[in-house]
């Protein structure tokens, strides 16, 4: 339908789940709160979106986070990926919340005493 429409070539890729295993990502800073990410799976396939962010990340955070995807998850599905940043993020938020339970916790428990410095 495509190569009708437009008259030229058009090509169509039916892909599997399986195809859509991670080879390689890279994020690239396209305009302020805009970024593009391109994913490479492993049968050669190569994705790209443009993501709106709530924040303007760094060139260092851009690289950072794809090293992260990149060094972590090589050859993972891209559902399995997203399934277990997913898990973890919620496993951090507990722990923190954990965390934050213990702090203030303490703080309720402390006698805190304020010394006041002496003037001579």
């Amino acid at each position: 339908m495509l190569a009708l429409i437009s008259s030229g070539v058009g090509v169509a890729l039916g892909a599997m789940q399986e195809s859509h295993a991670l080879e390689h990502i890279h994020f690239s800073r396209l305009a302020q709160h805009r970024v593009l990410a391109v994913v490479v799976t492993k049968s050669g396939a190569v994705l790209d979106r443009v993501l709106m962010l709530d924040r303007d990340l760094t060139h260092a955070e851009l690289t950072a986070s794809a090293r992260f995807l990149n060094e972590n998850f090589h050859s993972w599905s891209i559902e399995r990926i997203r399934a277990e940043l997913a898990r973890r993020m919620e496993q951090e938020r507990t722990e923190y919340d954990r965390l934050m339970q213990s702090v203030e916790e303490l703080y309720r428990r402390a006698h805190w005493r304020v010394k006041t410095a002496q003037v001579r």
